[in-house]
C-alpha cells in the first residue's frame, strides 16, 4: 500500500475530503514547531529537533511505520483523532494567533507614535510575534477549524471578561490568584 501525509496545521478536513484510491493510505502528520516566517528562506532544521509530531490516522496501526520512521528522526510521535488534535491545536495555536492579530489591531492607530513605540518592550513583541504569519494561513485555519476555534476564542472571551470585572470591582486579591495561578501554569509547560 502506498501512505499519503501532510503537515497542515488542520486535519480532520483532510482526512475526511481526501478521494483515497486502491491501496492508499492517508496518515494525516502535524509538526509542532515553525515561526511565523515562510519560505525556502526561513527554514532552519533546529526548529524541528526532538519536538511533538502528531500523527492522525484513521486506524492506529496505519500510523505505525510512519511513526517509527519520524521517531528514528528524533521527533516525539504523538498518535491522536484528527478531530482532538483540531480541537487542542485550535486552543494552543490558532487562537494565539488570532490573539496576537487582535492585539496589534486594537493598537493601529497609536503605532505611527513614537513615544508609544518606545513603550513596546519584550512582552508586547513576545505576545505579538505570530501575528507575523501568513495572512493566508490565518484564513486557513479560521475556515477549516471554525468550530475549535470559535469555542477557543469563547473560552478566552470569558476569561478576559471575568478579568475586566474583577479589576472594575477592585478585586485585588482575586486578580493577583488567577495571576498566580497563571504563573504556576506557565512554569509548568
Amino acid at each position: 500500500s502506498t501512505m499519503i501525509t501532510d503537515v497542515a496545521s488542520v486535519k480532520e478536513p483532510i482526512g475526511r475530503d481526501l478521494k483515497l484510491k486502491e491501496g492508499q493510505v492517508f496518515v494525516g502528520g502535524h509538526p509542532m514547531g515553525g515561526t511565523e516566517f515562510q519560505g525556502y528562506e526561513a527554514s532552519n532544521s533546529l526548529i524541528l529537533r526532538g519536538i511533538n509530531y502528531f500523527l492522525t490516522p484513521a486506524e492506529y496501526a496505519d500510523a505505525l511505520p510512519l511513526g517509527d520512521f519520524l521517531t528514528d528522526l528524533g521527533f516525539n510521535v504523538i498518535v491522536i483523532g484528527p478531530e482532538q488534535h483540531d480541537r487542542n491545536v485550535a486552543a494552543t495555536s490558532h487562537a494565539n494567533t488570532l490573539m496576537s492579530i487582535v492585539m496589534l489591531a486594537a493598537n493601529e492607530s497609536r503605532l505611527n507614535d513614537p513615544l508609544f513605540r518606545h513603550c513596546i518592550g519584550s512582552g508586547f513583541r513576545d505576545t505579538t510575534r505570530v501575528a507575523g504569519s501568513s495572512p493566508e494561513w490565518v484564513v486557513d485555519v479560521c475556515k477549516h477549524n471554525k468550530k475549535g476555534v470559535l469555542d477557543a476564542l469563547e473560552r478566552v472571551k470569558e476569561t478576559l471578561d471575568n478579568m475586566t470585572m474583577l479589576i472594575n470591582n477592585d478585586d485585588w486579591s482575586s486578580i493577583k490568584e488567577v495571576s498566580q495561578t497563571a504563573k504556576q501554569l506557565r512554569q509548568n509547560i
